[in-house]
């Protein structure tokens, strides 16, 4: 659902697939001349920020990515970031499985993706404000709550 896709927040980055490098356009079925578009065109046409054809390296709080479409082998200390693989997740722990089927349609934050595997020095201190911050976003939402119970 491409309108489901503009409202989406963060950077969007698609890495084509075995399904993403060509299109019938809307002229070709109405029997225009057009027979087909460009992948990279259609998707950020649809609302990617950014389309790759083969790969993405990264480096996010220290942690080493490799984003592809299929999953990849990769060099020790690198995860490889895949979606091609729609049902399943690999017993590896080094392949990270981010397709919609698989997280039950939800955006993978990479910064939480990093935030799981970054090193204890790093991450020990933002996942400690973050999960004070849920408390405290939690306490207000209950406070909300008690306030609105009141007046009704």
């Amino acid at each position: 659902d491409f309108g489901l896709l503009h409202k989406l927040h963060g950077t969007k980055t698609l890495i084509l697939g075995n399904h993403d490098y060509q299109f019938r356009t809307l002229d070709y079925w109405k029997g225009g001349l057009q027979d087909k578009m460009d992948g990279s065109t259609y998707w950020l046409n649809a609302g990617f920020d950014r389309v790759v054809d083969d790969r993405l390296e990264l480096e996010l709080l220290g942690v080493h990515f490799l984003l592809t479409h299929e999953p990849v082998d990769t060099e020790p200390g690198v995860y490889n970031i895949h979606g091609h693989n729609h049902e399943r997740s690999s017993s590896n722990p080094t392949k990270i499985n981010v397709a919609a089927t698989v997280n039950r349609f939800k955006p993978v934050s990479l910064f939480e993706l990093a935030l799981e595997r970054a090193d204890v020095s790093v991450s020990g201190p933002m996942l400690e404000n973050r999960a004070r911050g849920k408390a405290v976003r939690e306490a207000k939402r209950e406070l909300k709550r008690q306030n609105r119970d009141e007046y009704i």
